[in-house]
Protein backbone atom coordinates (compact mmCIF):
# COMPACT_ATOMS: atom_id res chain seq x y z
CA UNK A 1 0.00 0.00 0.00
CA UNK A 2 1.56 3.50 -1.06
CA UNK A 3 1.03 6.51 1.45
CA UNK A 4 0.50 10.05 -0.23
CA UNK A 5 2.84 12.98 0.52
CA UNK A 6 1.52 15.85 1.85
CA UNK A 7 2.59 19.06 -0.36
CA UNK A 8 2.82 22.20 1.00
CA UNK A 9 0.27 24.55 -0.31
CA UNK A 10 1.82 27.59 -2.21
CA UNK A 11 0.50 31.29 -1.66
CA UNK A 12 -1.22 32.98 -4.87
CA UNK A 13 1.78 35.46 -4.23
CA UNK A 14 4.50 33.18 -4.65
CA UNK A 15 6.27 32.07 -7.85
CA UNK A 16 5.15 28.78 -9.37
CA UNK A 17 8.24 26.53 -9.63
CA UNK A 18 6.82 25.82 -13.27
CA UNK A 19 6.94 29.27 -14.55
CA UNK A 20 10.07 30.03 -16.97
CA UNK A 21 8.94 33.89 -16.89
CA UNK A 22 8.16 35.23 -13.23
CA UNK A 23 8.05 38.72 -14.14
CA UNK A 24 4.27 38.55 -13.75
CA UNK A 25 4.36 42.56 -14.13
CA UNK A 26 5.23 42.91 -17.13
CA UNK A 27 2.88 40.55 -18.52
CA UNK A 28 0.31 41.35 -21.71
CA UNK A 29 -3.14 41.11 -20.41
CA UNK A 30 -4.56 42.81 -23.59
CA UNK A 31 -3.95 39.36 -25.66
CA UNK A 32 -7.27 36.92 -24.51
CA UNK A 33 -5.07 33.69 -24.79
CA UNK A 34 -2.54 35.38 -21.88
CA UNK A 35 -5.13 35.91 -19.60
CA UNK A 36 -5.98 32.52 -18.52
CA UNK A 37 -9.39 30.76 -17.99
CA UNK A 38 -12.33 33.28 -19.06
CA UNK A 39 -14.93 33.54 -15.89
CA UNK A 40 -18.23 32.44 -15.95
CA UNK A 41 -20.86 35.42 -15.85
CA UNK A 42 -23.93 35.90 -13.80
CA UNK A 43 -25.79 34.16 -16.10
CA UNK A 44 -23.70 31.03 -16.98
CA UNK A 45 -26.17 28.53 -15.05
CA UNK A 46 -29.19 29.56 -17.10
CA UNK A 47 -28.94 27.33 -19.48
CA UNK A 48 -28.48 24.34 -16.61
CA UNK A 49 -31.81 25.50 -15.49
CA UNK A 50 -35.16 23.21 -16.11
CA UNK A 51 -36.51 24.14 -19.42
CA UNK A 52 -40.36 24.26 -18.87
CA UNK A 53 -39.11 26.92 -16.07
CA UNK A 54 -37.12 28.68 -18.79
CA UNK A 55 -39.92 28.45 -21.50
CA UNK A 56 -42.17 30.19 -18.79
CA UNK A 57 -39.54 32.84 -18.44
CA UNK A 58 -38.83 33.50 -21.70
CA UNK A 59 -42.48 33.26 -22.69
CA UNK A 60 -43.11 36.62 -20.95
CA UNK A 61 -40.10 38.74 -23.28
CA UNK A 62 -40.66 40.77 -26.36
CA UNK A 63 -40.21 38.55 -29.20
CA UNK A 64 -36.95 40.73 -30.16
CA UNK A 65 -35.38 40.14 -26.96
CA UNK A 66 -36.31 36.58 -27.29
CA UNK A 67 -33.91 36.71 -30.96
CA UNK A 68 -31.08 38.13 -29.14
CA UNK A 69 -30.85 35.88 -26.01
CA UNK A 70 -31.11 33.00 -28.75
CA UNK A 71 -27.71 34.72 -30.40
CA UNK A 72 -26.42 34.78 -26.96
CA UNK A 73 -24.96 31.18 -26.56
CA UNK A 74 -24.44 27.56 -27.95
CA UNK A 75 -26.55 26.50 -24.73
CA UNK A 76 -29.65 28.87 -25.15
CA UNK A 77 -29.76 28.94 -29.10
CA UNK A 78 -30.23 25.24 -28.60
CA UNK A 79 -32.92 25.64 -26.21
CA UNK A 80 -34.74 27.90 -28.27
CA UNK A 81 -34.49 26.54 -31.49
CA UNK A 82 -35.57 23.09 -30.83
CA UNK A 83 -39.17 22.43 -31.61
CA UNK A 84 -40.26 22.17 -28.70
CA UNK A 85 -39.75 25.79 -27.91
CA UNK A 86 -42.06 26.88 -30.49
CA UNK A 87 -44.84 28.15 -27.49
CA UNK A 88 -42.07 30.33 -26.59
CA UNK A 89 -41.71 31.97 -29.78
CA UNK A 90 -45.60 32.14 -30.58
CA UNK A 91 -46.06 33.50 -26.90
CA UNK A 92 -43.42 36.67 -27.65
CA UNK A 93 -44.25 37.07 -30.72
CA UNK A 94 -48.02 37.94 -29.37
CA UNK A 95 -46.76 40.08 -26.91
CA UNK A 96 -45.50 42.69 -29.83
CA UNK A 97 -48.94 44.81 -29.73
CA UNK A 98 -49.85 45.28 -33.92
CA UNK A 99 -48.06 42.18 -35.25
CA UNK A 100 -49.59 40.71 -38.26
CA UNK A 101 -49.48 36.55 -37.28
CA UNK A 102 -46.75 34.94 -38.80
CA UNK A 103 -47.26 33.64 -42.08
CA UNK A 104 -47.45 30.03 -42.56
CA UNK A 105 -44.30 29.57 -44.96
CA UNK A 106 -41.87 31.44 -42.17
CA UNK A 107 -41.29 30.19 -38.97
CA UNK A 108 -41.49 31.70 -35.73
CA UNK A 109 -37.76 32.37 -35.54
CA UNK A 110 -37.23 33.08 -38.91
CA UNK A 111 -40.72 35.81 -38.67
CA UNK A 112 -39.10 37.14 -35.74
CA UNK A 113 -35.77 37.49 -37.68
CA UNK A 114 -37.47 38.79 -40.24
CA UNK A 115 -39.07 41.52 -38.26
CA UNK A 116 -36.87 42.80 -35.82
CA UNK A 117 -33.24 41.90 -37.16
CA UNK A 118 -32.37 45.26 -38.85
CA UNK A 119 -29.54 44.30 -41.78
CA UNK A 120 -31.06 43.67 -45.35
CA UNK A 121 -32.54 39.71 -45.88
CA UNK A 122 -32.02 40.33 -49.79
CA UNK A 123 -28.31 41.63 -49.69
CA UNK A 124 -27.48 40.99 -46.16
CA UNK A 125 -26.13 44.31 -45.71
CA UNK A 126 -26.79 46.86 -42.45
CA UNK A 127 -28.39 49.74 -43.42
Amino acid sequence: MRVRQHRPTRSRDSPSPYDLDNDSEDEDTTNPSLRGPKEDGALSMLPKMPVDVLYEIFSHLHAKDVLSLSRTTHGLRAILMDRHARSVWKSSLGNVWALPVCPSDLTEPQYANLTFDEHCHVCSDLP
